[in-house]
């Protein structure tokens, strides 16, 4: 009966030591909890590439003063050349505008909330413009209403557009980028001056002048502005942007109209020369949107 108890009590104490045992080892085990995937923040760094599209306005205009003027000949005063000057419209509002669109490629580098970046685009455009004018002035010394009307016309066009720029920007939030830029611009030019000079009154029978110069060119010059972009997705972004650009002045010779008395159809002498001096204005505004592909 003895030997019953000290078996009985020696099962009992294997029975807890091997629970304990095994509750020990369980605590060793791992947790199998499921992990929470945790998507990275969209980063600007990288290459990009894309187009835009959008519209410029700009409040130009073209000066096309007198250089120089002469007069003489049979029946021409001395004071036709003064007349004929006054009479030439020297300024033309033309207040260009139009559209553009082109594509874009730059490289951008994010650093905590900072980006810093540089950026290239060329456009085709068409910012044009164009006003006409007109001015009368008496000869002096002759009866009133002796002298010259003047009427002009301006035209000028820009008609590529292009930029070399720096970015510097802030993400506020992780998606949204806000950036100020600036630097080189540049841009195919045309502008048209006409000039028509008409004698009046008494020398009513000489002949008008009349003359047009077209000139076309490149301009160099700079630009700033700023705008903000949208990464709609990890490779795709979105923008609008304004820039304010300046390409300076283009000159070139403006038109020198030559009126000749008139005697049975033919001329027979100079009554007044004009040389003029062109310049048209290059500078205004451009509101564009865009979207690029990031790599």
């Amino acid at each position: 009966m003895v030997n019953c108890k000290v078996v009985g009590g020696l099962a009992v104490s294997a029975l807890l030591f091997a629970s304990a045992f095994s509750i020990a080892g369980a605590a060793d085990l791992p947790l199998n909890v499921p992990s929470v995937a945790v998507e990275p923040a969209p980063t600007w760094t990288g290459f990009y590439i894309g187009g835009t599209i959008g519209g410029g306005w700009g409040d130009d205009r073209v000066s096309n003063p007198v250089t120089s003027f002469s007069a003489g000949g049979f029946g021409c005063p001395a004071a036709c050349g003064p007349a004929a000057a006054a009479a030439t419209p020297p300024l033309y509002p033309t207040r260009p505008h139009g559209l553009l669109g082109g594509i874009e490629e730059g490289f951008n580098f994010q650093t905590g909330l900072a980006v810093f970046g540089v950026e290239a685009d060329y456009s085709a455009a068409h910012i044009s413009g164009s006003n006409s004018q007109s001015a009368t002035a008496q000869i002096a010394g002759l009866p009133a209403g002796d002298g010259f009307t003047g009427s002009g016309l301006a035209q000028q066009n820009l008609k590529s557009f292009g930029t070399v720029r720096g970015r510097l920007g802030v993400t506020p939030m992780p998606p949204v980028l806000l950036y100020a830029t600036g630097g080189l611009a540049y841009g195919q030019v045309t502008s048209t001056t006409s000039l028509t000079l008409s004698p009046i009154g008494a020398c009513g029978f000489c002949a008008p002048g009349t003359q047009s110069v077209t000139a076309t060119g490149s301009l160099t010059g700079w630009t700033a502005g700023g705008g903000v972009e949208w990464m709609v997705a990890p490779h795709i972004t979105i923008k609008a942007e304004y820039l304010y650009y300046d390409l300076g002045n283009f000159n070139y010779s403006g038109p020198a109209p030559i009126s000749n008395i008139v005697t049975g159809g033919f001329p027979v002498a100079a009554l007044e020369s004009i040389a003029t001096a062109s310049a048209a204005a290059f500078k205004g505004n451009i509101v564009r949107v865009g979207g690029n592909y990031k790599f």
